[in-house]
């Protein structure tokens, strides 16, 4: 597919660019709290990996035996914030979080700044397209922050989908960057193969429907076709090898019992959309780009510009989202291209008199209310560069003090900050 830019795109452009200003200062400034103890853990494997030269072969630190499934799958974003902690402590990672989102955020404005559905009729103004796409990226800079503000490979995870969209769409020439990219992010968060193979699968298959049953007309995924098989093979590229093929099927016993983002979910909580101008509005916007995801579809096939590979990465969405609360995030990443192709055929309206001064005002009024609402959502920032508040840092003390050694009955959620600080006692 050839892409070409949503003139006028200086609304869009000056509205991400205070968008990400305001985003980089605040999250630049948020320090590393213990919303998810699970950075410790990993921060534990990663010194774990740098000290033996390998990886282990299963929990140490656990009395608990291992299921046979037990594979250290993220061992690359282990020894990256190992290594970024070492460097520069808590500050570094605070750093190196805030990239990963405002990156993410990046890849989405390239590409609705940039996306345009393919044979439709009429020159781009870009009034109404330009502020739809200010309006949907301020919902993505909302509905990640919940997860991207976790330390936890799942973030880098949603960047490479994102990037992913960008460079098959957009930037073909770019798409023999993706095997390698795919190898890395194989060894940094490799259990989500299923979700990025879906990604590769709806792309190729776009590029064989039109190959065999469209020859005559040009085929926008020939140029990215090898790279992408190629990709679906480096997902296999890991020190676990065909092992990982069965780990996102087969996690232990209850686990959904214990980890609430691994519950089922109940679709009905999108429909109970929160507008209030404050934290509440987070959980609004991403009901809005799950219902958005969908009705714009529909809007789609009506106006038959509904695609193939669209229409793939829906459904692969779909049969994601009741399945665990954290494949919401895994969905709005999945159908960005739908509200692109949205975006995109709405600039292709005519202008009406007025339209860029309305879209200047409500574009600027968009990242205003996303930013307030970000703040909202932080509230009051603990002390930098690290929480403690929530980290059993007084139980620790006591048992490096007086503790000799031996088995800690705990809850789970403290678990990766127990590590962190007593092994190897």
């Amino acid at each position: 597919m050839r892409c070409f830019p949503l003139p006028p795109r200086a609304s869009l452009t000056v509205s991400f660019g205070l968008l990400l200003t305001g985003l980089a200062v605040l999250w630049l400034s948020w320090p590393v709290t213990a919303i998810d103890f699970d950075l410790w853990y990993h921060l534990l494997g990663g010194a774990y990996v740098a000290e033996h030269r390998a990886l282990p072969q299963g929990p140490f630190f656990s009395y608990l035996a291992a299921e046979k499934t037990w594979l250290d799958y993220y061992w690359l974003y282990q020894l990256l914030v190992h290594g970024l902690h070492e460097l520069g402590g808590y500050a570094a990672l605070s750093v190196f979080r805030a990239l990963v989102f405002l990156a993410s955020l990046a890849c989405a404005h390239a590409y609705l700044s940039r996306s345009r559905p393919a044979e439709e009729p009429g020159e781009p103004d870009g009034s109404g397209g330009s502020l739809l796409a200010v309006a949907i990226l301020c919902a993505y800079a909302l509905g990640l922050q919940p997860r991207d503000l976790v330390l936890r490979p799942h973030a880098v995870t949603y960047l490479f989908i994102l990037f992913v969209h960008h460079v098959v769409n957009c930037r073909p020439r770019w798409a023999w960057s993706l095997p390698p990219l795919t190898v890395v992010w194989a060894n940094v968060h490799g259990v989500e193969y299923p979700v990025v193979l879906a990604v590769f699968g709806a792309y190729l298959a776009l590029h064989f429907r039109n190959a065999l049953f469209r020859k005559g007309e040009p085929n926008p995924m020939r140029s990215v076709r090898w790279p992408l098989i190629l990709s679906l093979y480096a997902v296999l590229a890991t020190p676990a090898g065909l092992d990982l093929l069965a780990k996102p099927f087969a996690g232990p016993p209850f686990h959904e019992l214990t980890v609430l983002e691994l519950a089922a979910q109940p679709l009905d909580r999108f429909f109970s959309i929160h507008l209030f101008p404050d934290a509440r509005l987070v959980e609004g916007a991403t009901a809005a780009l799950v219902l958005g995801a969908v009705f714009g579809a529909l809007w789609l096939a009506l106006r038959r510009r509904l695609r193939l590979a669209r229409l793939a990465l829906l459904a692969a969405g779909l049969a994601l989202l009741p399945m665990m609360v954290r494949f919401t995030f895994e969905f709005m990443v999945l159908t960005l291209p739908i509200f692109g192709d949205v975006a995109a055929l709405r600039a292709t309206r005519r202008p009406q008199a007025g339209d860029a001064r309305v879209t200047w005002t409500l574009s600027l009024g968009c990242v205003a209310l996303a930013l307030w609402t970000t703040s909202a959502f932080l509230g009051n920032r603990p002390a930098y560069p690290v929480d403690r508040s929530r980290l059993p840092e007084g139980v620790c003390n006591f048992l490096l003090a007086r503790g000799g050694g031996g088995r800690v009955y705990n809850v789970p959620n403290p678990g990766g900050d127990l590590e962190w600080r007593l092994y190897p006692k």
